[in-house]
């Protein structure tokens, strides 16, 4: 009887301490997690527990990245639905320090700021004074852009983004000079459609700089391929050059068309 409650001692000691063991990593996991939010600008605060609820966060803590991720993602698209911007800003900023690498979250967050909120709040009717939805839809597409370029950086083989910013740099910010060098980055990224090869040298031509786009329109054309070919555009390549030449009034004998 005693060389069992003897055994039994041994088997509940060594339980004990494989749990303990198991119970320390575990909690160093989650310290390593906490400090790795903490260093992407996130902390876990009251706030940030309550917004994810307990489940969420116990999620987050044990590694489950990928699956909270989504998770705030439901909660920047039912936010989106209903207009609580800074709260879709919040989750956008979350949901992109957990999952840096997935580009939709980069590029729907940019837009939901840049483009949703800025309009809506440009053509807010509880806002009598126009300077004031004038600024409110500046500070958004402001936060739109802050969300591509810091999307470009962790991500900057992503064309998408690339492209998303130089668009916002052309329609919204009218900044051509930036839209062009967006579009470049985005062009120059392997796989990237080849129709964007051209959009530096049309945001040059907008910025008034008809010289350097007439260079970015001579590069393509100069290019080793089968000027034939539909999906290099050649076409509205050679019809820029033409007017580009004509209207800088290039010496005929150093044009490409004479």
């Amino acid at each position: 009887m005693n060389w069992y409650r003897h055994r039994t001692a041994i088997w509940l000691a060594l339980i004990l301490a494989a749990w303990g063991t198991l119970k320390v990593c575990w909690e160093q996991g989650i310290e390593r997690r906490e400090a790795e939010l903490r260093f992407h600008g996130y902390t876990i605060n009251r706030d940030l527990r309550d917004q994810l609820g307990q489940g969420m966060m116990l999620g987050l803590l044990s590694g489950f990245r990928g699956v909270v991720a989504d998770f705030v993602w439901l909660m920047v698209t039912n936010s989106w639905q209903d207009k609580q911007w800074f709260r879709v800003k919040s989750m956008v900023d979350l949901s992109t320090t957990l999952q840096p690498r997935f580009i939709p979250f980069w590029d729907l967050g940019g837009w939901h700021l840049a483009w949703n909120a800025s309009v809506d709040r440009r053509n807010n009717r509880d806002e009598p004074n126009e300077l004031r939805r004038l600024k409110e839809e500046r500070y958004w597409i402001n936060e739109g852009k802050k969300i591509y370029e810091r999307g470009a950086e962790n991500n900057p083989d992503s064309f998408e983004i690339w492209r998303s910013l130089g668009l916002l740099n052309d329609q919204k910010l009218h900044d051509y000079r930036a839209a062009a060098e967006a579009y470049a980055h985005a062009a120059a990224v392997p796989g990237a459609p080849v129709f964007l090869e051209r959009f530096p040298g049309y945001m040059l031509e907008k910025a008034g700089d008809d010289a350097a786009a007439l260079e970015v329109y001579k590069r393509l054309w100069y290019l080793p391929r089968d000027h034939k070919v539909p999906q290099f555009g050649y076409d509205k390549v050679e019809e820029r050059i033409r007017a580009l030449e004509a209207k800088l009034k290039v010496p005929r004998e150093k044009r490409v068309f004479p």
